[in-house]
């Protein structure tokens, strides 16, 4: 297939090599923005525009950059139906694995049991509260201190009966 032939004049006026800003034309136009669009975004006459648009250098980069943003398009699609498959395996191996653990609920012993237990609890959200610590400041009164002094002497007694 033979490309279009331009007049002399027109073939002068069309670019020899593609500038950042012909690629950005070009990733614009392959989003789906009209040329229209794509001139007032990036400042182009329409005019100037066409020209560079319907170059045969401008094309042809324009057909390379489609294809490959296809080939990402197909693998990127490929990778998510691997990971749909991955994801529907995994639910129905965690069904085998919640029908594991219940069936350790009958194990004879009592640590199966206790360890399953925990593991269905902790896997349905149902964990036990966390003892957290705080700091606490107390003014130190008279009756406070006579208090804990009554206190210490207490715990002294009954440390020495045993």
């Amino acid at each position: 297939m033979e490309g279009k032939r331009y007049s002399e004049n027109t073939e002068k006026l069309m670019p020899k090599k593609l500038s950042s800003r012909h690629r950005a034309l070009m990733r614009r136009l392959l989003a789906g923005m009209t040329l229209k669009e794509a001139c007032q975004e990036l400042g182009y006459s329409e005019g100037r525009a066409s020209l560079i648009v319907n170059s045969p250098l401008f094309q042809e980069e324009m057909e390379k950059m489609r294809k490959e943003i296809e080939g990402k398009f197909v693998e990127a699609e490929g990778e998510k139906i691997h990971i749909d498959l991955v994801r529907e395996r995994l639910k129905r191996l965690s069904e085998k694995a919640v029908e594991a653990l219940e069936d350790c609920l009958s194990d004879r012993s009592g640590s199966v049991r206790v360890s399953a237990a925990k593991e269905i609890l902790d896997r349905s959200g149902l964990v036990k509260e966390e003892k957290g610590e705080t700091d606490l400041y107390v003014h130190p009164t008279p009756g406070l201190i006579e208090a804990l002094k009554t206190l210490g002497k207490v715990l002294k007694e009954d440390g020495d009966t045993e």
